[in-house]
Parts: C-alpha cells; structure tokens; sequence
C-alpha cells in the first residue's frame, strides 16, 4: 500500500509544482560557463556548446530530489533517476544531461584526465550542471549525503553510455553527436532568455570574464583582462594549517611569473610560489587544510563559492584563500589556470617563455631602474647566465650588441633588445667567440637600429634587450643539419641564417636598411675557407613581423629544407619511414613560424628547432608514453606495479610529518599501490603514523578520503593499498566501515517521474568478493579495472597463530592485535600476506592469492645464494606478488636500487615516495611506458617457468647496441636550491645504463668550462646492451666543482625499448621530478649486436 501511495504521489506531484518553478528567474541564479575541449584522444568533449552550471537554483535547506524531478519534467529534460554520479569517466553521445544536487557535496571532473582539457568543479545541494553531448565527466570524489538527479532532452529517445575505450567507439559517438539538437528549453528556467536560449541556441563564444572559469575559450582580449585582473592588488584572507588566518594583499608579478603578497608591514614583500610550480588550483572547500576549518566549524559551506586553493611543489603545499565576492574568486581561478596553461605550452610559448625570463633577470640586474644596463651590471648579470668573460671581450659584444648608435664614445649601456643581441655572441662556442672578437671592431655600427649618433651607443633598454637573447638562440647545430639536406655549403648557410632570424624581431614595422650579421659570416669563412672578412652589402627588410620571415631576394641562399628535402630527413634520420608529403606539409605548417616558410611550403632553422622541440618528437616514443599498449589481459602476477613505500610519510622516516597530500602526489604520479600503518586512534577513530618515531598522526578516514578523489584519475588500474594491520579488535570493524563507506557505493530502488520502475545503480570500487573461483590465476589489471584491493595480513575468524614468531619471517611488522576482526578480513581477497619459509614449502602449500613481503636484505640473501637457489625469486613471482621495500637503517627515506629487483620478476618494488633521489628518477622513467598507467608488462623471459632466464648472465640473442651521439646542451643552469649563485657552471653529461648485471655501464663527455648557455660536446659512446627489455638509460648533467665535487644540474630517464631514433631533444628534471629549462641535444642509434 505503501509503494502505491508513493507511486500515485509521484505522479501527481508535477501538477503541483507547476506553478512554484515556472517562476525561477535566471537573475536569481549565479551562472558558470566553460568550454570543455577535445582532448584529441580518448573523449570527444564539446568544442561548440559549453558547460553550464547553475548556482543555488535551491536553496540548500529546501532542496529535494522530487523538486528536481519536477522542474526538469516541465522543462522537457526526462528519462530522470537519483543517485550519484559514477566515479569513472563517461559521456553521452546521443543527448545532452542535467544533474541537479538535492544534497551534500561533491568534487566532479570534466573532459577526462589530460591537464590541458580538464576541468574539476564543486557540486553542492540546490546547484545544478548542464552538460553537452560529448563531455566525459566523473565523480572525484563525495561526502556521504551527496546525491544527483539525472536527466536527459531525449524527446523519448535513450541516452547511451562510452567510456573512452578504443576508436571505435569515438568514432560512433561523434556520428551520434552531430544529430543532436540544441534543446528547445532550458532544464532550470525553461524557454526564459539565459542558459541555453543564450549561450546554447544563440551559440555565443564570447564568454564573459566573470561568467566563466574556463581558460582555453578566452578570445585575446579577454586574456589582457584577465591579467590585468591579476597584476592588481587584491586582498584575500589566508587560512594557515596552524589555525591562523592572516588578511594579505596578493598580486601577480608577471615579470617574474610569480605570485606575490604584501606582510602587514607595509614595505614588506614576499613571494607565495611561482607560477611554474603550481599543479592544480581547485575551487571550494578541497584542501585539507580547509577541511580542517569546516570540521572545526571555523567557516561554513555556504562560503565555498569564495574558496579556492593554489597547489604546488608537486602539490605539497597548498595556498588556501578566501575572497570578498565570487566575481574575485573566478577572476584568480580563470587567470592563474591561463598562466599555468601558458607556462606548461612549452612549444606554442617558447620565445614567450624565454623573454619573460630574460626581462626578469634584466629587471634584477637594473638596480637604478633606469631600463638599461651598464657595463658593470651586464657583467653581473652574465654570471647569471652562466657565461664568464673577460673585461676585454664584454667591451667588445657589448660595443657589437648597442644597435642605437654608431657613435663609438657613447656606447655605454644597453637595453634590453641589445642584451638579447649581446647575449646572442656570447653564447656562441668559446673558440669561435675569440674568431669574432677579432674582427668586431670595424663592424660596431651595424647592430645600431635607434641612432646614427655612435656617441650615444652606451645602453640596452628593454626591447634590444630581447633582440640581444635572440643572438644567443642561435644553434649552429642545426645549422648543420640543414647543410647536409639543402646540399648548401656552411657559408651559404650563415650568410642569411641571421637575416631571417633576427632581422624579422627587431622593434620596427617599417622597412629601413640593415647591415647582414658579420659574426656569423666571419666565423663560417675563416673556419671554412680561412678567408679575411669583408663588409656585406646591405640587406632591406621586409615588413613581414613574423618570427622568422625573409625576403625573396635572400631565398636563394638556401637558409631552409624544401618540403622534398624535409620528407628526406624524417626518413632517414628520424625513421619516420611512412611519411608522406602531405603529412610534411603538415609539419611545416604546424612548426615553421614564418609566413614565407607557409606559402613555400619550407622549414627554417626556428621551424626545425621548433619541431625538435616538441614532446611528440622528443627522445621518449609518445606511443609509448601516451597510451596503454601492453597486453592488460594476463594474471596481476605478471606485471611491474608502480608501489610506495610509508606513503603517509612526508619527509624522515623518524620525524617527518603524516599528510594526506603525500597520497595525492603519489597516487597524480601513476603510483598504484600505497602504504599505511594503522594503529587505534581517540574517540573509536584509527590513525595512520610510524610507531616509535616522532611522526605526527593522522586519521586513516582524512587519508581514505583523499586517496578517493584521485584514486582513478591518472591510471584505471587497480589500487592496492597496503595495510600494516595494528589495530585492535574494535577499531578493525571501524576500519572495514571506513573503507565500505568511502570505496563502496550503495545500490538502491528508485522510481523514476511519472511512471513506476526500479532503477539499479552500482559504483562499487571496493573488492569485496572473488570476480571467480578456484581459479589457479589471478584476475588481470583489465579484469579488475577501478578496483581497490586491500593487501594485508589474515587470519581465519577468532584464530591466531598459536607461536606467532614461528610464522615470522623478515618480511614487513607483524601485527600483533588481539583478534582479527571478520570484516575487515573478508576485505583481504587477492594479496593476503603471508609469511615466507623456503621455495618448496611455498610453492607446494601457498594458493595464488597469497602474497609475500621481503625486508631489502632478505631479497638479497635470495639474490646472492648459490646457484640455482638464486632463482627462487623469479620461481615466487611467476605464482605470488611479491613486494620488497626499504630497510629500517634507512630513516633518512633513502631508497633501494629497483631495478635489481625488476630483474628477478619483482612486481613491488616499494620506493619513498618523498625521496627525491636516483631511485625515485629510475621508477620515473620506468613507468613511464605504457602510458604511465603504473603497469607494465613482464618481458617473456620473466614470464616463462623454465627458468632459461638469468639476470647475472649475458643474453647475447637480444643485445643490441646502443649508439649515443652528445651534441650539445642548452640552458644548463645550477639547480634551483643551490647557495652558490655566483659560480659558472663546467657542465659535463653521465650516461648510465640500468638492467641485468652485465648492463650496469657508465659514461661521461668531457667537461666544458664556463659555458652553461649552450655548450658543444660533440661526443659518440658505444653501449652494448644485452637485456633491453629491462634496460633503462638514464643522462645527469653535473656540475663540475672543484670545491663542492660535481653538483647536480639535471636529469632524464628513459626505457631503453621507448628511445626514439635520429635527432631527438632530452628535457632535463630536477630532482623532485619538475621539468627545468635545460635540454639536451643528441643523436640515437641502435644496432644489433
């Protein structure tokens, strides 16, 4: 009788509603809009009709679900349903949807997992978002009253559901898009003029400053706003983890792409973070620091849409500020997520980048202001630049580079286009410099473009200052490439190579007479020829701005690759051997930035640099890094698992601090498996520390909670989390809860409106049974896709062992609770831990579900027994996961070598996290491959159980040998926390391979001095590699220092099967894992042995 009462209710209650919605107006609500783009590989997204999101279309304590229902039947949006919202990407194809919250809160993400594309919103009671055709979006993550009302403009059709999976399936749904029409009316205010009458059906793109959040749809105009909006000074209040909330003027300094604030002293000026060092900046109340607040009760959740947080150092940290209006807010949320995209654009910014580098250090080494350089603070500022000269070569290119005046006597400052111009001769290699600085002196007045009075030519300002810079990108290296393609000779090259490179930037629209570059003529002549230099007839400028245009009278000097030569070169060198003319056209088009390269379909040296630059063509195979292509189908056991060690720990081992944040780093890097020590907390609430050490606790609920929002969001494969078990009986049972609670989704009956039917929806993510039994396997990654899997110890229900150090082995603490609670044991299904005897003993009784852990040493002692003993490891891992990690000796959170135990089939091998050390750089560029989903395929003779395979063997039916050519490097400069700012870098490269014993090698160039900029090694090795399936090859640029040794400048690490042939650029990192400006030039070959 019930059901039916509520059925009829259900029913008739549209009637009754009619007229209280019809009269919501669209000035009564606040309005989002962004533009959720393609991310031109696994979600379709939607170029054309933007996201919508209402705020507070109810209020948060009238909400319901059935006022939902009810507003969006009226409104033609059907098909609804109550739930939540499915925490794995998804989207529609065949109609747009509608979700209104009728309760708590939640965190969805937008456009899939790519941080170009993606967009991550807060979702609170009364809000309701509209999103296109085409959108993936997901649940990151969700309080416990949070729940949705779906609903669709299907005009009685069916929605269909994707996932992303394969082309296939993309193809399809952009079929299906394209035949669905914008709705006739708004879900929220109907047919009244905003939200889709506005911004869907008139399909206005020009979005508004403070009605969007979106970054990537602003027109050019709206971005000068939008920065304009950030160099002001704003004040917002600071929420510090410590309780204390300051009110601060913050503003950005783009000069030198940070943000600062000013303290409660007036003068006094601080710098928050730079721009360069921010990963993520959510909206609302996400942060732990804000949670802290919220629980506390020291700020309420109707302040959310004033909230945001500023992440970074690989989001350690976060910024956590509150705004006087929700216009301020979205204004800093817009702007920043702009300036972080622009940073990140490497390629599509890069003279953008390196100017405003440049005018930052000019603007440090202006101390009066005066916006020029003397002599003495040119010279400063080269040991910035890494470049020591003595007074008599400054006096000459820094007479060269004042392109003002040719009066000799009055060259005594430079701007900031004649530093760029200067900074351009005295990068050049240090044996030709000298060739140059001969032959300067009769050539001063052919760099001055502002005065013909030589008195005058003292300084740099601001603009020749740039144009200075422009010089010091010069890369003869590439010079050469083009020599050996265009058939031109190295004179020909460098006779024009500067006209088009520099000519084309300077500070003038208008043609006016330039003379030709004669360091550049002089250099190639005597090197080549050993010819004395003679003054070059002008050349006229065209009035073309392009970056690197040339006139028709200089195209004869074969300064570019034809479109046939530039098919040559990627066939040959780059082994793009299916390249066709089309898709070099292609390339052209994309990389070459002069308007005379376009028309003639040809490649400049700035387009070659261009495109060399880019990831797609740089030393790691984007195939491979990019996608998953290993086979995801076989046993869990025959996989790599990218695993942390102590993960809550952020620093020492013995006094570092307990944070959830230290999960989120992890887990945004591709780790997928995690590491918690639980112990029995106040107030019937478990904790997370290290025993006997003075690490600060943390409840195991914060860190549940912040490994759900981001769980799934880099890789779909399942997530361990490794349990040390030492809790009491009690506190077990609130630890199964937690992890129901937060991981397990609820399946529930709904009636849908207007009509009766049960509607079932499950999101689970928890394992909490067998997918199969008495399988002899275990299930695959692909088998167990968005699956959280609880590795622990477990014991039968009221049992322990009756001598519990007879079952001990030197594997991870063993938990001593009194009883092993039978929920939180049933929880433990594919990695139960278990202890570990001998070989036999554990082949012959263990089942596959059976995992083992190994303290460092005792995986050695394995390593090292005797032959054939020393093969157990791999026998255990072809059945078991085995898990190694670091040693108690190593409280500083010091690492082991993985790739030992890699070798020996290891799946987990358990490295800290917070360690920004070797063994941290290997794991990075291990997983790299595939995707860097945190999985990667076993080779076969790991796979295989007949023992073939030895890793302190050599394999000579796989070697191959590895061919580096070191060319040159650029930007070489000392690490970020260096004290010593005053010394020159000497750099010099390590080559180090990393694999079974016999592929241990390590190289090293000679040392060049004082020449971080763009030094030249020009060196070959020979590296015979026997196993490359388990090789990596890891660069270091290093320092060296007479007094501190070699310092560190940067590094890059790469599986040996992922290098790219040819010419290819290495992106160096420091060692916390950011890209640093540093690159490195080399050339790849690999043959057989």
């Amino acid at each position: 009788m019930k059901s039916l009462s509520l059925a009829v209710l259900q029913i008739i209650s549209p009637i009754f509603y009619l007229r209280c919605y019809s009269t919501i107006k669209m000035n009564d609500i606040k309005i989002e809009k962004f533009f959720v783009r393609d991310d031109e590989q696994f979600f379709p997204n939607n170029n054309q009709l933007p996201v919508i999101v209402y705020r507070q279309v109810f209020d948060t304590k009238s909400v319901s679900a059935s006022k939902w229902e009810q507003l969006f039947q009226e409104n033609n949006f059907g098909k609804s349903w109550r739930d939540g919202i499915f925490t794995y990407h998804h989207y529609h194809s065949t109609a747009h949807e509608a979700l209104g919250c009728y309760g708590g809160h939640a965190q969805v993400r937008l456009g899939g997992d790519n941080e170009q594309v993606r967009k991550d919103i807060e979702l609170n009671a009364g809000d309701c978002i509209l999103i296109p055709t085409g959108v993936a979006h997901k649940n990151m993550g969700q309080d416990s009253e949070f729940g949705v009302v779906g609903a669709y403009d299907l005009d009685g059709k069916s929605y269909d559901m994707n996932y992303g999976k394969d082309a296939e399936e993309r193809r399809k749904a952009e079929e299906n898009m394209k035949k669905v029409q914008v709705p006739r009316m708004d879900p929220v205010v109907g047919k009244k003029n905003g939200g889709v009458i506005e911004f869907w059906q008139k399909n206005t793109h020009q979005n508004e400053i403070l009605m969007t959040t979106d970054s990537t749809s602003l027109s050019e105009i709206q971005k000068t706003n939008v920065i304009d909006q950030l160099k002001r000074r704003v004040t917002f209040i600071k929420y510090k983890s410590n309780g204390r909330t300051y009110s601060r003027i913050y503003y950005v300094n783009l000069s030198e792409d940070a943000i600062h604030y000013q303290g409660s002293k007036r003068k006094s000026k601080h710098e928050a973070c730079k721009i360069k060092d921010i990963g993520q900046i959510r909206r609302g109340f996400t942060t732990a620091v804000w949670k802290k607040y919220i629980d506390k009760r020291k700020i309420t959740r109707d302040k959310a849409h004033l909230a945001f947080s500023i992440l970074y150092d690989n989001n350690r940290h976060s910024l956590d500020l509150l705004a006087d209006s929700e216009n301020i807010c979205l204004q800093w949320i817009q702007g920043l997520e702009y300036l972080i995209e622009r940073y990140r654009s490497h390629v599509r910014t890069h003279h953008e980048i390196t100017d405003r580098w440049l005018w930052s250090l000019f603007s440090q080494a202006d101390r009066d202001q005066s916006g020029q350089l003397n002599r003495r603070e040119v010279h400063q500022l080269l040991r910035l630049l890494n470049i020591e000269l003595d007074e008599r070569e400054i006096d000459q290119y820094f007479n060269q580079s004042n392109i003002r005046t040719s009066n000799y006597e009055e060259l005594r400052n430079l701007d900031k286009d004649e530093f760029l111009l200067f900074y351009k001769f005295v990068s050049h290699r240090p044996e030709l410099l000298k060739i140059i600085c001969q032959e300067i002196d009769q050539y001063f007045n052919q760099s001055n473009i502002r005065t013909s009075n030589y008195e005058e030519l003292r300084n740099l300002d601001k603009d020749e200052f740039l144009l200075f810079y422009k010089f010091v990108s010069h890369r003869p290296e590439l010079l050469k490439i083009i020599c050996q393609y265009n058939g031109s000779t190295p004179e020909q090259i460098a006779d024009t190579l500067f006209k088009y490179s520099i000519l084309s930037k300077m500070p003038h629209t208008n043609p006016l007479e330039y003379p030709v570059d004669i360091a550049s003529i002089t250099c190639w002549k005597m090197k080549t020829k050993n010819i004395s230099p003679q003054p070059e007839k002008p050349l006229t400028m065209t009035s073309d701005n392009n970056s690197s245009s040339w006139s028709s009278n200089t195209k004869d000097k074969k300064n570019y690759l034809t479109i046939e030569q530039f098919k040559n070169f990627l066939q040959n060198e780059e082994h793009m051997k299916g390249i066709t003319i089309d898709d070099c056209s292609k390339l052209i088009a994309r990389f070459e930035p002069s308007s005379e390269g376009h028309k003639y379909e040809e490649l400049g040296v700035d387009g070659l640099r261009l495109f060399l630059l880019h990831d797609e063509f740089c030393l790691m195979n984007p195939d491979k890094s990019r996608r998953v292509y290993h086979d995801m189908t076989r046993p869990i056991t025959d996989y790599f698992i990218a695993t942390s060690h102590n993960t809550y720990i952020r620093d020492s081992q013995v006094y570092g601090n307990c944070t959830p944040e230290t999960f989120i780093h992890a887990l945004r890097t591709g780790c997928r498996a995690v590491e918690m020590d639980c112990y029995d907390g106040d107030n019937m609430e478990p904790i997370v520390y290290h025993a006997k050490t003075l690490t600060k606790p943390i409840t195991l609920r914060a860190i549940l909670h912040a490994i759900q929002t981001q769980a799934f969001t880099v890789s779909p494969y399942p997530l361990f989390l490794n349990i040390e078990n030492h809790c009491s009986y009690e506190q077990q049972g609130v630890m199964a809860r937690l992890l129901k609670n937060i991981f397990k989704g609820k399946t529930e009956n709904y009636f849908s409106v207007g009509f009766i039917f049960n509607f079932l929806r499950k999101t689970d993510h928890l394992l909490t049974e067998p997918l199969m039994n008495d399988s002899q396997v275990l299930p695959s990654p692909e088998d167990l896709k968005y699956k959280v899997i609880i590795r622990s110890r477990r014991y039968p229900k009221g049992k322990i062992p009756a001598d519990p150090k007879s079952s001990r082995s030197n594997d991870e603490t063993e938990p001593n609770p009194k009883n092993y609670h039978p929920d939180f044991a049933k929880l433990i299904i594919y990695a139960q831990i278990v202890s570990y005897t001998n070989i036999n003993h554990t082949m012959s009784t263990q089942k596959c579900f059976h995992s083992i852990s190994f303290k460092e040493s005792k995986a050695d002692d394995l390593i090292k027994a005797e032959p054939p003993e020393h093969l157990d490891l791999i026998k255990l891992t072809n059945k078991h996961l085995v898990r190694v990690y670091p040693g108690t000796i190593r409280q500083n959170s010091s690492n082991i070598n993985p790739v030992t135990y890699w070798t020996y089939g290891v799946q987990m091998a358990a490295l800290n996290y917070q360690a920004n050390d070797d063994s941290m750089c290997l794991q990075d560029g291990f997983f790299s491959d595939n995707g860097g989903c945190g999985y990667l395929l076993k080779p076969p003779c790991l796979l295989s159980n007949n023992l073939l395979f030895d890793p302190k063997e050599i394999v000579h039916k796989r070697g191959k040998r590895l061919i580096i050519h070191i060319i040159s490097g650029q930007h070489l400069a000392k690490e970020k926390n260096s004290n010593d700012d005053s010394d020159i870098v000497d750099p010099y490269i390590e080559i180090n391979t990393y694999g079974i014993e016999c592929d241990y090698t390590q190289q090293h160039t000679p040392c060049i001095r004082n020449n971080g900029l763009n030094p030249i090694w020009d060196c070959k090795f020979h590296i015979d590699v026997y196993c490359p399936e388990l090789c990596l090859v890891k660069f270091e640029v290093r320092d060296d220092d007479h007094y501190h040794r070699s310092a560190f400048v940067g590094q890059a690490c790469f599986p040996f099967t992922a290098l790219q042939l040819g010419y290819r650029h290495i992106k160096l990192k420091a060692k916390d894992g950011d890209y640093i400006r540093g690159t490195l030039f080399v050339h790849i070959k690999i043959e057989n042995l």
